[in-house]
């Protein structure tokens, strides 16, 4: 099959439904454009919530790289190179449903209940 036989494009949908859509998924696509590594899209808190496997084209050393090596939550591909893109994506779709193994206690550290709890912690040492 090509790569278009294997993408789903589901538009613009209600919230509640893109989370469905999230834990059904076979592989969940995160994108952190150059001159971007440090910050961190919203949907890798998400992504990694739904424990799917993420395939991450970013740029070498962003913190969202550091986050999903340290979850053990997918693959990592150089958005700067394509060959390495096809590798990873080829590599996770032939081996996801046999490797995939994320660290829950790295993923539980990213819920907003924790991160909540962190921030309170901090503002009472204010």
């Amino acid at each position: 099959p090509s790569i278009g036989d294997l993408i789903k494009n589901k538009g613009i949908l209600p919230h509640s439904e893109t989370l469905r859509y999230l834990r059904k998924s076979d592989i969940l696509l995160l994108i952190v454009a150059p001159g971007h590594e440090a910050n961190i899209p919203a949907k890798l808190y998400e992504y990694l919530a739904s424990k799917r496997p993420i395939l991450l084209l970013s740029p070498i050393g962003s913190n969202a790289n550091t986050i999903v090596k340290r979850a053990k939550s997918g693959v990592i591909a150089n958005i700067n190179n394509i060959n390495d893109i096809v590798l990873k994506l080829g590599t996770l779709i032939e081996n996801s449903h046999k490797s995939f193994r994320p660290n829950d206690d790295i993923i539980n550290k990213y819920n907003c209940i924790c991160i909540a709890q962190k921030i309170a912690e901090f503002i009472k040492t204010i």
